[in-house]
């Protein structure tokens, strides 16, 4: 299997079939050189979409359970 792109996500595919597959990584710069390597890997409760408007269009139970999932993916 050939991976195009050694970023974050195509070091993690590669790894994950690796497992069970032959895998090689095709990357025309350096490993982990564009975004993933400047990323700090910082995980956030933070939304593209305010809490309040979540509240406002689909309710505050609806806006409580995506804030609780949010919660939980980053604990």
């Amino acid at each position: 299997i050939a991976i195009i792109g050694g970023g974050i996500t195509g070091l993690s595919a590669a790894l994950s079939l690796s497992q069970n597959h032959d895998v090689v990584v095709l990357e025309q710069g350096s490993v982990a050189e564009g975004s993933s390597g400047f990323s700090a890997g910082i995980l956030s409760l933070a939304t593209t979409v305010d809490l309040r408007v979540v509240e406002q269009q689909f309710g505050r139970e609806n806006a409580a359970l995506l804030y609780s999932r949010l919660s939980a993916a980053v604990n």
